[in-house]
């Protein structure tokens, strides 16, 4: 390969060490979006967009986080975990019973040729962790079903705030879609706080950026309280986004990496 290109630095940093030519190049925000979409009153306090999964590696921290929001602000949740049913659950629990008779297996000293030999336990027995349940009970009362595309956008439009919680491959980093989405569309994007975070956004400013989940609802909650600065935030982060961070943007910085690896 002559170019790798990744939004998150860690993974940057990660696939360079192991010798891969390897950039970080940002996400971005199509202004066209939002001549598609309809404009009108806000109707939702906070929204939540995105997956659960609560996989290592995936989005543990963000599912907890949420678990501990849910009840003391009035969020609304959209994802793909809202259709999960007691199938899906049942289906999980039985790959977690396989996953620790392998183990089992493994402990007792059965050999790694006869484990993965069997039909099911073979492949428990490659799994690098425990399967979780795909959906949370806890957080089924607040949750509605996944929305993609326009419709995506027209639910981050039609809120007053939305939130956004990077996953867990991305502890230091900000790097996710969200940041641009949800400012591009014009909505107040509270975030969790990154250390490079302020190159793209002035944080209180432009965005609302927490710490911790007690700040977040105390953030959330003075958001409702204060229309006025939630909306003046909302139009700094938009025009941000609009001065350096849409796709065409995007698309020059993606030239130069390309015409330097070329002149190299």
């Amino acid at each position: 390969m002559d170019l790798v290109l990744s939004c998150a630095q860690e993974s940057v940093e990660e696939l360079q060490k192991a010798g891969y030519p390897t950039v970080q190049l940002h996400h971005g925000f199509d202004p066209r979006i939002n001549g598609r979409l309809t404009d009108r009153p806000k109707k939702m306090d906070l929204s939540f967009i995105g997956q659960l999964m609560r996989e290592e590696g995936f989005h543990r921290y963000r599912v907890q986080l949420l678990e501990t929001i849910a009840s003391k602000i009035d969020i609304e949740i959209f994802s793909p975990s809202a259709d999960f049913d007691w199938k899906d659950d049942g289906m999980a629990i039985l790959k977690a019973g396989c996953y620790e008779v392998a183990r089992m297996m493994k402990s007792v000293g059965l050999p790694a040729s006869t484990i993965k030999a069997l039909p099911i336990l073979g492949k428990a027995a490659q799994w690098p962790s425990r399967p979780a349940l795909p959906a949370n009970r806890k957080l089924k009362p607040f949750m509605k079903p996944p929305v993609f595309g326009l419709d995506m956008f027209q639910v981050l439009r039609d809120s007053k705030s939305t939130l956004n919680i990077h996953a867990d491959s991305s502890p230091v980093f900000a790097s996710n879609m969200r940041l641009f989405e949800a400012t591009g569309v014009g909505t107040c994007l509270i975030t969790d706080w990154k250390r490079n975070l302020h190159h793209l956004f002035e944080p209180d400013k432009e965005i609302v950026v927490y710490k911790s989940a007690e700040e977040l609802v105390d953030k959330a909650k003075w958001l409702l309280d204060h229309h006025r600065e939630c909306e003046e935030i909302a139009s700094a982060g938009k025009k941000r986004t609009m001065k350096d961070h849409t796709y065409a943007q995007r698309a020059e910085q993606l030239n130069v990496l390309i015409m330097d690896k070329l002149r190299k």
